[in-house]
């Protein structure tokens, strides 16, 4: 038989749990043509053992069989070592096979550590993109608002533009109407003057002193007693009182008959009002007998005032419409009544009035 050859680099591990690395593939053929080749000698070695064995050769051929049995011995010894050195070859096989599978498994193990890591990385990344694609949506709408409104606001700049040009148009045509104005209340306040210094000396021309005749119609006593009329209206300026020796005529300023009213009365007298507050002094009174009606004309009477209301209703109409800013008014009032030479003052309790 041939000389078995040792391979020249130790094989895969053998009996080991296979592995699926490329190294460890390696190996296992390699082991596997050494167990080939160990086999194929043990084979040729059983082979001559059997021919030696064989029966009838013997006899003559004594030289021949010592031979033989030389190269059996000689053979069986190189099978051993040839054994031994396959076994050597396999131990080494076996351990760089199994340090080659704890490296696989540990790389194994890194690598599945790592694909267990990108996978959440990615499971991660899947759900950091799904928000972000929902923010980019929300962000889209609040984009596609903002330019809806960014039109309108456009819109808007364009319609202040324009209100801008109006302003600054109607800016001028207020500019103007100031200096107009400004003419205008030196005008008015000219006039002003003018009719208060007319108004007044028309009050002057009347009389500084004016004196008032108001005829009352006859009380229901003097009709029961069948008085007669003794004062009768001529006219608006006389009238004629009938005496035991016979007619007078009298002259005032202005003559009121029976049937004159409060608001006529008070027609010819509110002009005063204005000259108070003017700065002019203004008194009026009402002078005459017991029951000639005097509280009537100045007081009035529920629904139907007389000139005292009426005088402080336009004093307080003429002094609101007057510029607060120019002008600082105060007003004070005080009642008083002259009575058998006495004078009371009708404001303060009934202890106090003397």
């Amino acid at each position: 038989g041939g000389k078995a050859a040792p391979p020249s680099k130790p094989g895969a591990a053998g009996g080991g749990q296979p592995v699926s690395s490329p190294a460890a593939e390696t190996d296992r053929q390699k082991l596997r043509a050494v167990e080939k080749q160990l086999a194929e000698e043990k084979k040729k070695v059983k082979l001559l053992e059997g021919k030696v064995n064989k029966p009838g050769a013997g006899g003559g051929n004594t030289g021949s069989n010592a031979a033989d049995q030389q190269r059996i011995r000689e053979l069986e010894a190189k099978l051993k070592e040839t054994e031994q050195s396959y076994k050597k070859q396999l131990s080494d096989a076996k351990t760089a096979s199994d340090k080659a599978k704890a490296e696989w498994d540990k790389t194994q193990t890194k690598l599945q550590t790592q694909l267990t890591t990108q996978t959440q990385r990615g499971d991660t990344a899947e759900t950091e993109l799904a928000n972000t694609q929902k923010e980019l949506s929300v962000q889209k709408q609040t984009n596609d608002k903002l330019q809806q409104e960014l039109g309108a606001l456009k819109q808007s700049m364009g319609d202040m533009q324009k209100n801008m040009t109006e302003l600054g148009e109607l800016r001028g045509e207020v500019g103007k109407l100031r200096t107009e104005r400004a003419e205008l209340e030196k005008l008015y306040k000219e006039e002003k003057s003018l009719r208060k210094k007319y108004y007044n000396e028309i009050e002057d021309m009347k009389g500084k002193i004016r004196v008032y005749c108001r005829v009352r119609p006859m009380a229901q006593y003097e009709k029961e007693n069948k008085s007669k009329q003794a004062v009768d209206l001529v006219d608006e300026y006389s009238v004629k009182v009938n005496t035991t020796k016979g007619a007078k005529d009298f002259t005032y300023d202005r003559a009121f008959g029976m049937e004159s009213t409060q608001d006529e009365i008070y027609e010819d007298t509110k002009r005063l009002v204005q000259s108070a507050v003017d700065g002019y002094n203004v008194c009026i009174f009402a002078y005459g007998q017991t029951g000639s009606g005097k509280t009537f004309t100045i007081q009035g009477a529920p629904g139907n005032p007389g000139i005292t209301p009426r005088a402080i209703t336009d004093l307080f109409v003429i002094l609101n419409a007057m510029d607060t800013t120019k002008f600082k008014v105060s007003v004070q009032c005080y009642m008083c009544e002259l009575y058998n030479g006495q004078l009371i003052d009708l404001l303060l309790p009934k202890k106090k009035k003397k």
